[in-house]
């Protein structure tokens, strides 16, 4: 299909009303035989999330059909991919897996998906509904999380709160992508960190927030930790948390991982929050960690990912100065690359 890029979920959608159709095989082929040629693969179920999470832009060639299998034997052209075939194990939650499985397969990783931990939101009606009725007590609103803040929307339009009432409110967020959420829901966001952990967020909160300031809501998951809401409260800051949801492991996918580990299947397993973390290092027994992961590339977020994996005994071999997926990602392509490594 040519000239079919901008309306490619209005395609999958026509055919995908045969259910037996999701199967089918379908590539995205964009700037073909140029060194910028970028090719992106999948099934008519999944092909526009993994478009999505990509990054490719018109205009692209479409190709449905089992053809597409052919690919690997009919290959005459393909830039070199920096991560060719080597195996990653994605530990991130369902909803949010796809965007980086969709990075790492564009540099020619083989992905499994098993996540590790789900997002729970918050049972505490009673909580979300008293700090929403009280939102004119507050001139700063804080999110430490995507996850935090698409519940915090569901909260308020449930509750029947515009977002334009928020205007008069100033918001913090921790990360370039929690800040997206906000900007794409119409929310401006006033301040974010230059590095995306609380202590950064604390530091310029102190410095930027009056101690006068009418109040600070701090909107993130049961059982974070508590570093930004302590640090703004012995500044004087007066400060509420706002529960919105917690990060429970999947136990019933530990048996799932242990076993691509006993089977050396894994070449590196990518933990993107000390949660992922903590779920990751109880799929083994303490004595047998070191064994069991040994040769496996660690690849860490960020610090607090890091120190969570290392105290547990972790070794962890690559950390992303910047700490998104995107950086992650890159972190470990320069480890490949014998460009860069870090003390685990």
């Amino acid at each position: 299909i040519l000239m079919g890029f901008s309306n490619l979920e209005k395609i999958v959608a026509q055919i995908t009303a045969d259910r037996m159709m999701l199967k089918m095989p379908v590539a995205l082929i964009s700037n073909g035989t140029l060194p910028t040629q970028k090719v992106v693969t999948g099934t008519l179920a999944n092909i526009v999330a993994r478009v999505k999470a990509s990054g490719m832009k018109a205009p692209a060639i479409i190709v449905i059909g089992k053809v597409v299998a052919l690919r690997d034997q009919l290959n005459w052209f393909t830039p070199p991919l920096l991560l060719q075939g080597k195996r990653i194990l994605v530990t991130r939650p369902e909803h949010q897996a796809s965007e980086l499985v969709g990075i790492l397969e564009g540099h020619g990783a083989r992905v499994t998906s098993i996540p590790l931990i789900r997002i729970v939101p918050s049972k505490n009606t009673a909580q979300i509904k008293a700090r929403l009725s009280a939102l004119d007590q507050f001139n700063w609103l804080i999110f430490t999380s995507v996850n935090g803040v698409d519940l915090f929307l569901k909260a308020v339009a449930k509750h029947k709160i515009s977002i334009a009432s928020l205007k008069n409110k100033k918001f913090a967020a921790i990360g370039k992508k929690t800040a997206e959420h906000l900007e794409q829901a119409g929310i401006k966001v006033d301040l974010v960190p230059k590095d995306f952990v609380q202590e950064a967020l604390a530091a310029t909160m102190i410095k930027t927030i009056a101690k006068e300031s009418k109040g600070v809501l701090l909107a993130h998951s049961a059982g974070s930790r508590p570093v930004l809401e302590q640090k703004l409260r012995a500044a004087g800051l007066k400060i509420e948390t706002l529960d919105l949801y917690s990060a429970e492991p999947i136990k019933e996918n530990h048996a799932r991982v242990h076993t691509m580990f006993a089977k050396r299947q894994v070449d590196a397993v990518m933990l993107t929050s000390s949660s992922c973390a903590e779920s990751f290092l109880s799929v083994f027994k303490k004595a047998q960690l070191k064994a069991q992961t040994k040769g496996v590339v660690v690849a860490s977020i960020g610090p607090i990912t890091s120190d969570t994996a290392r105290r547990a005994g972790l070794p962890v071999a690559v950390e992303a100065d910047v700490y998104t997926i995107e950086g992650i990602t890159a972190a470990l392509i320069e480890y490949y690359q014998g460009q860069k490594r870090v003390q685990a």
